[in-house]
């Protein structure tokens, strides 16, 4: 497979050199689950031209320090992108900034949640009637979903043909599977680890974030995650959009 990844965003500074840049943290995750598979960066944010989705098997639209809500060129040609890969039903995947977008481009509403911030680890519970066969079957003999957050935007209002598949009261569309158009999004970051949500959010205490409210967050950080199992119903649903075109 032939998997696009989309950068419109960069992480801050002193934290590149440890973990590298977004896409480099996608393809760790999905990397035992997606053997063989060849990606292509398209970094929006650096000014890279969107290319034809024709020529690929799937897109990933990562994080960003941007609202999608900015009018901003780039910002506007890629909800178009997204409407047009969806159109074509080519599998696509969001991830925080990604998620929202689709969500966006799909006729759902985002803005800056009224519950704030959302940092550190959080967790989902799961809507088992709307997961479908994007999920292994691990997933769905789990109650919740434990993911690592950092977010003050928020899908306020999912697109009518969206379902979710898991949320909570603080991110009641925390993920969302468009069955119709082969797109699963979700607004944590499963590719996130430990250590750089921890370094984030430290490198933000006392500034961005109150202290109190920093030190509640890194309290747990270090708990298990399950970003795996979002990694497994990405690639899930890759492989099966994947399988249909093939045999069309």
């Amino acid at each position: 497979m032939k998997i696009l990844i989309i950068e419109p965003g960069l992480p801050p500074a002193p934290l590149k050199a440890e973990s590298g840049f977004y896409p480099a943290m996608f393809t760790r995750l999905v990397s035992s689950e997606i053997k063989g598979a060849h990606f292509d960066v398209c970094s929006v944010i650096c000014g890279d031209c969107l290319p034809d989705v024709a020529d690929y098997d799937g897109v990933v639209i990562l994080g960003s320090p941007h609202s999608v809500y900015e009018d901003l060129p780039w910002i506007n040609d890629l909800v178009g992108f997204v409407q047009n890969t969806a159109q074509r039903k080519i599998p696509q995947i969001g991830i925080c900034f990604g998620h929202q977008l689709i969500a966006k481009a799909m006729g759902g509403y985002v803005a800056k949640a009224p519950q704030g911030w959302g940092i550190g680890r959080h967790s989902y519970e799961i809507a088992h009637e709307n997961i479908g066969e994007i999920c292994p079957v691990v997933c769905k003999s789990k109650k919740a979903l434990n993911l690592l957050v950092s977010h003050q935007d928020q899908v306020l209002e999912k697109p009518k043909d969206a379902k979710v598949v898991a949320g909570s009261e603080f991110t009641p569309n925390a993920v969302l599977h468009y069955e119709a158009h082969n797109i699963i999004s979700c607004q944590a970051h499963p590719e996130f680890t430990s250590s750089f949500a921890h370094e984030l959010i430290a490198s933000r205490r006392g500034t961005r974030f109150p202290e109190d409210f920093a030190d509640k967050a890194l309290a747990d950080i270090n708990e298990p995650v399950d970003g795996a199992l979002v990694a497994q119903m990405f690639v899930s649903q890759l492989k099966m959009a994947h399988e249909q075109r093939k045999a069309a």
